[in-house]
């Protein structure tokens, strides 16, 4: 799995029983190696994401800060 931003909107045609999917420009994804032929071959196109730096943007960390 590769984390991707979507660069171009791209719709996925309907496939065995699922509708048609709209993927919006800046749709951040995780997407396998088949997903990704399939993004290309319709028409749309993504860049990878760096996951390098990871922020705690929820303030989810536990830790000790203050004394407490």
């Amino acid at each position: 799995m590769t984390r991707v931003v979507t660069t171009v909107a791209v719709t996925l045609p309907a496939t065995g029983g699922s509708p048609a999917q709209l993927i919006p420009k800046g749709s951040v994804l995780e997407e396998s190696a088949a997903e990704a032929a399939a993004i290309s071959s319709a028409g749309g196109s993504t860049r990878a994401v760096s996951t390098t730096t990871m922020h705690d943007q929820l303030g989810e960390c536990a830790g000790v800060s203050n004394g407490n």
